[in-house]
């Protein structure tokens, strides 16, 4: 006996639970069908045609409620192989409707016509592949009736295209048996696990009595683990209080203390207090801020590979190398967090900054501290971040900090062993004169453009190798010309500004220029008044 028949009445569970799945799939697949035929067959024939299909589809339904019922009334599955073989009565009765209709269509419809109806015919015999389960004897009740018909049909035209589309409704014949084996596989697989865990219910079923009796001896020793664990909550109590009061006491020392404990130099709450007073002496004196940010490259595999001890002294002595930098009076020196030590310098230029920072960095490659958990010889390395700014009363000291991460996400990007400045020529906005947008370039319609940008200005003039002393302004600033060619340096770093050009400079930037054209230059400077 076939081993699909063997297993019918588990199939037949199965395939009456996926009726009621399909049949909102079938009532689509009728409908485009009804309407791809609807061109090429008696109306009233096609009225019949959809008529008969809901009945068979409404039969099937009930059916399936049927069973349902049986096998809520009993307790269990129905074991009559009759249900299995009336699905597959159905399912044929289905593939007959189809593969009819199909049939009386395409001998009528031109080749276009014909190609549509039986593709749209194949994809709905190849959905009841995982509909079924891949159970061979429904899926092929369905499929042979569906499409050998009108593939016959089209084969027998004698037409290249018609004998071509035949052909592949055989190969889409073809594909649906082999799928449905395919997939019956796995289903026939699924239900030999079932037995296996059906068998597994009646195993744990006598485990559980054994277990019971566990239990009762388990709930004796219970009893007498409950009476330990009392004694024990009331040692852990006492122990608890005397640890909370312990740890009152760190936090006690850490607020009062500005140190920290494991570098030796000032911790975050000392920076942020000491970079809040340095902003606003700085703001009244109009003076450069710069900070140094250094992180140590792969510290997180260094502290795995070498130990939290390990990794604190290392730090302790990049702190140290750290605070040398800082000599002066107001310069800081930091830890900001795990692996980050700040260097807070007033007073300092980008240029110096920038040279601290990369003196700092030869220093620590210097101390070649071994590291050999990426590549075997290698020493510890670090990049440091480096921001510059004048502060004014529109930023906040968070803004230098935010600076300085965006250096550092580009040092890291590079990967590591580097010194990156946070490039203020990225935050400047340039125009250039566009003659076609613009009109003809003169000093009226420049001034003309700056004003309706909400910029207040004043004309500027410069004779040939003049240098400009640096500026900084608390609003945003304009530079344009419209004759010559000038220098522009912002922040140490150069662009050259030409005739037509415009460049709109943040605020707190410091800006210096100088005259690079053997004529002189005219423009306007102005700062925005909205």
């Amino acid at each position: 006996m076939d081993k699909q028949e063997e297993a019918a009445p588990e199939f037949a569970g199965l395939l009456y639970r996926q009726t009621r799945n399909e049949a909102p799939g079938l009532a689509i697949a009728g409908l485009v069908f009804a309407f791809l035929c609807h061109e090429h067959v008696d109306s009233r024939l096609l009225v019949g045609w959809v008529i008969a299909l809901a009945l068979i589809v409404g039969v099937r339904l009930w059916l399936a409620g049927l069973y349902r019922s049986r096998g809520r009334r009993h307790k269990q599955r129905p074991r009559n192989p009759a249900w299995y073989y009336g699905f597959i009565a159905g399912a044929g009765l289905l593939g007959v409707a189809f593969g009819g209709m199909a049939f009386l269509a395409v001998r009528h419809a031109d080749i276009q016509a014909a190609s549509v109806l039986l593709f749209w015919l194949a994809f709905v015999t190849i959905c009841t592949v995982p509909i079924y389960g891949g159970i061979r004897a429904p899926v092929l009740a369905f499929a042979v009736p569906a499409l050998l018909p009108a593939s016959l049909s089209m084969l027998a035209r004698g037409n290249t295209q018609a004998s071509a589309i035949g052909v592949i409704m055989l190969v889409a014949l073809g594909l649906t048996i082999f799928a449905s084996r395919a997939l019956y596989r796995v289903n026939n697989r699924l239900l030999a696990l079932e037995d296996d865990v059906q068998q597994m219910r009646g195993v744990l079923e006598a485990r559980r009595t054994e277990i019971d009796k566990l239990n009762q001896s388990v709930r004796l020793s219970n009893e007498r683990r409950q009476q330990a664990e009392n004694e024990a909550k009331r040692a852990s109590a006492d122990l608890g209080l005397m640890k909370s009061k312990a740890q009152a006491l760190s936090e006690t020392l850490s607020r009062v203390s500005p140190l920290c404990p494991v570098t030796g130099i000032a911790n975050r709450r000392t920076f942020e207090e000491h970079l809040d007073a340095e902003w606003r002496r700085q703001m009244r004196a109009k003076r450069p801020l710069s900070l140094l940010m250094c992180e140590i490259d792969e510290f997180d595999h260094y502290r795995e590979a070498h130990g939290a001890q390990a990794a604190d002294a290392m730090l302790h002595r990049i702190a140290r190398l750290a605070a040398a930098v800082g000599r002066r009076p107001g310069d800081l020196a930091a830890r900001y967090d795990g692996a980050g030590i700040a260097i807070l310098l007033p007073d300092c230029d980008g240029r110096n900054a920038v040279r601290i920072a990369d003196a700092l960095r030869k220093r620590i490659e210097q101390q070649k501290i071994p590291h050999e958990v990426v590549h075997a010889g290698q020493t510890l390395t670090a990049h440091v971040g480096v921001a510059t700014l004048i502060p004014i009363k529109d930023y906040e000291p968070a803004e230098l900090v935010k600076r300085i991460d965006t250096a550092l996400y580009e040092a890291r990007f590079q990967g590591g062993n580097c010194v990156v400045s946070f490039r203020t020529m990225d935050k400047l906005k340039v125009e250039h004169w566009d003659p076609k947008t613009d009109d003809l370039l003169s000093k009226q319609s420049m001034l003309q453009k700056i004003m309706i940008r909400g910029y207040k200005c004043q004309p500027v003039g410069y004779p040939p190798s003049s240098v400009l002393p640096d500026k900084n302004a608390d609003v945003e600033t304009v530079c344009a010309l419209y004759q010559g060619e000038m220098k522009l340096i912002i922040e140490g770093e150069s662009m050259l500004l030409r005739a037509g050009d415009c460049i709109y400079i943040p605020p707190a930037t410091t800006w210096g220029a100088e005259v690079v054209s053997a004529r002189d230059v005219l423009g306007f400077e102005g700062v925005r008044t909205n």
